[in-house]
């Protein structure tokens, strides 16, 4: 038979026993949770890890296709350009291709035209052009040399007519003096001649009646006006001529009217 503390021991034990045993089994329910929770977390991020490298990877590849298309664009232009100065220098030699083949064509008609006449008459032809050729050449040399003898010549009378004409310039002498009396003679004489015939004038007048004593009157008066400046000026001619009796030798030369 058990005693009570045996009993009372075992009891305790039980009770222990169980207590330890759920604590056992909670701890390794946590521990079992706490692997698993590692293991999902450990998975979780290796997945977002992989999922950032992922990410970076194609950030990555979007730059290297960005700066791949900015590199193709700019080749496009560079291409584009080529190409338009291709097509310029293209059209260029199409252009001189086209001249090229037209002469080709106008010497290919020049051939033919010189194919179909005989030689003979083409040696004939520039004989005849030779000749016609020479003879222009005779001809400039000929008025060549003839304008030369024209150009002396003309140096030749021009020297004797200078000299001609130096000499008439020299052997002219002009009196100025003389010939202001000369015109201020003649002046006056017409100026008495029509002195004389405004009087004969004024004595018909006077004859046909007394109404017209007053414009006879101032008639008379410019007539008389007029026979004064005369004199004046008769005067004035006489003392040109006794004050220019020292400068009576001095002759200013002229070229002559010819």
């Amino acid at each position: 038979m058990y005693s009570i503390s045996s009993i009372y021991f075992m009891i305790l034990s039980k009770k222990v026993w169980e207590v330890t045993k759920k604590k056992i089994f909670h701890s390794v329910r946590i521990l079992i949770r706490s692997e698993f929770s590692n293991k999902l977390f450990t998975r979780s991020n290796k997945r977002i890890n992989d999922q950032i490298l992922n990410i970076r990877n194609m950030s990555l590849t979007l730059e290297k296709v960005i700066i791949n298309a900015t590199r193709l664009a700019k080749r496009l232009e560079n291409e584009d350009e080529i190409a338009d100065t291709l097509l310029s220098e293209t059209n260029q030699i199409h252009q001189k291709i086209e001249a090229m083949k037209q002469f080709q064509e106008e010497v290919e008609h020049l051939n033919d035209i010189a194919n179909q006449k005989p030689h003979s008459q083409l040696i004939a032809n520039i004989q005849k052009e030779n000749r016609h050729l020479k003879e222009i050449q005779q001809e400039n040399r000929e008025l060549r040399a003839t304008l030369e003898e024209y150009q002396t010549t003309l140096e030749h009378i021009m020297f004797k007519y200078r000299q001609h004409t130096m000499g008439k310039i020299y052997n002219t002498r002009i009196n100025f003096k003389n010939l202001q009396n000369i015109e201020y003679d003649n002046i006056i004489k017409i100026q008495a001649e029509k002195i004389q015939e405004m009087a004969a004038v004024m004595q018909k007048a006077a004859n046909l009646g007394e109404e017209e004593t007053n414009a006879e009157d101032v008639m008379i008066s410019q007539l008389t006006a007029e026979n004064k400046g005369l004199r004046e000026i008769l005067g004035i001619s006489q003392r040109y001529g006794s004050t220019k009796q020292s400068t009576e030798d001095k002759i200013i030369q002229t070229d002559p009217a010819t």
